[in-house]
C-alpha cells in the first residue's frame, strides 16, 4: 500500500504480486472510517451467479458436477411428479433471471421472488412459470399477486404461449414460440425490484415483440416487503441452470 509522502488527501494505491491469493476477503480501512469489505461489495454489484448464494433443500436437489455449457446446474430428485421448492437464496434479492437457455430439461419450473424464504405462493410471490413439455416449444406465464397488480386480473397470470386457461386471468397472444428447449442465445425473462422497493418490473429481450412491450409488466409491492429467490422444480431428475440474481 502506497500513501502520499506528505500525507496529503491523495487516494493511496494497492499493488500485489502476480499469483497472489487473497484469503477469502479483502478489507480496506482508514483510521476514523468504516472498513470496506471489497469482496462483499463486488459480489453485491450483480447480477451474478454463485452456488454459495443458494440453499438446496436436503434430499430434494443437488448441484451437478458439470452442467449445460459449464453453467452451475441444480438437479431435482426422482420422487413423484410434483412441485418441490428445491433451492432458495440465503439473502434477500432484488433481481432474478427466470429463463436462460439451455435452462432446463423436460418439466415445469417456477422462478419466484417470494417474501417467505423456502416457498413460493401465488398469493404473495412474483413468478415466471415455464413449461417444457415436448422438447420443442416452451410456454411461459408471468404472475403478480392479484392484490398487488391493481388492475382487476383474477389470477395475476399473463400467458405468453398457447396454453392459456379459461377464466384464469388475462391472456396474452403467443410470443411466436421462439422460446423453446433450444431457444436462441440471449432469450430471457427477468423480475426486478425497483430501487425504492415499491414495484416489481418484468423485463425481456422480447420486449420489442408483441405482446410484451417495454417494459411489458409492472406490479406494485407492499411497503417494507423483502424478497428471496426461489426455484420450484416439477419433474423427476429435472435440471435447471442456476438463475442469475442480485442482492437487495
Amino acid at each position: 500500500m502506497t500513501h502520499a509522502a506528505d500525507c496529503s488527501n491523495v487516494t493511496p494505491t494497492l499493488n500485489v504480486q502476480m499469483d497472489t491469493v487473497l484469503a477469502h476477503t479483502l478489507t480496506l480501512a482508514e483510521p476514523g472510517h468504516v472498513a470496506i469489505d471489497v469482496a462483499a461489495r463486488l459480489r453485491e454489484l450483480g447480477p451474478y451467479q454463485d452456488p454459495n448464494a443458494w440453499t438446496l433443500s436436503s434430499g430434494q436437489a443437488w448441484f451437478l458436477a458439470s452442467g449445460y455449457q459449464g453453467m452451475p446446474t441444480i438437479q431435482r430428485n426422482s420422487d413423484a411428479m410434483d412441485y418441490y421448492a428445491t433451492a432458495n437464496t440465503n439473502r434477500p434479492v432484488s433481481y432474478m433471471l427466470g429463463l436462460r437457455p439451455p435452462n432446463h430439461n423436460d418439466g415445469h419450473s417456477q422462478y419466484c421472488l417470494t417474501p417467505t424464504q423456502g416457498q413460493c405462493s401465488l398469493a404473495d410471490s412474483f413468478q415466471i412459470w415455464v413449461k417444457n413439455a415436448d422438447w420443442s416449444t416452451t410456454s411461459l406465464r408471468t404472475s403478480c399477486p392479484p392484490a398487488y397488480e391493481g388492475n382487476g386480473y383474477s389470477s395475476g397470470y399473463i400467458f405468453h404461449g398457447t396454453d392459456a386457461e379459461t377464466g384464469a386471468g388475462t391472456t396474452a397472444p403467443p410470443d411466436d414460440d421462439l422460446f423453446s428447449a433450444t431457444a436462441a442465445t440471449g432469450d430471457f425473462y427477468v423480475m426486478e425490484l425497483s430501487a425504492d422497493r415499491t414495484q416489481v418490473t418484468f423485463h425481456s429481450n422480447r420486449a420489442g415483440i408483441f405482446p410484451n412491450g417495454a417494459p411489458f409488466r409492472t406490479c406494485a409491492v407492499p411497503a417494507g416487503v423483502q424478497f428471496y429467490g426461489q426455484l420450484m422444480q416439477y419433474a423427476q431428475l429435472q435440471t435447471n441452470a442456476l438463475p442469475w440474481i442480485k442482492y437487495a
